[in-house]
């Protein structure tokens, strides 16, 4: 690529197939569930499919507490 990708407008990128990745880890877990394929040489689908699972568990787990900045901002509410 000889262009500044991060200077190509949203057409240009999809013009080019140019992707991007997710912005959260919920996101990815999507990315990874839709397209596993390439991992069942080292990896089963029991493997994968139960790492999703553990990972969309924590991400629950994780969301359910308040951030610091939370805390901070409406703790005297």
């Amino acid at each position: 690529m000889d262009k500044n990708v991060y200077h190509l407008s949203p057409e240009e990128k999809r013009e080019l197939g140019i992707k991007e990745l997710p912005r959260t880890l919920w996101g990815a877990l999507d990315e990874l569930e839709s397209d596993h394929d390439f991992l069942y040489p080292i990896f089963t689908r029991e493997i994968i499919e139960t790492y999703i699972d553990i990972k969309r568990k924590e991400i629950i787990m994780v969301e359910s507490y308040p951030t610091p900045i939370e805390f901070y901002n409406y703790f005297n509410v």
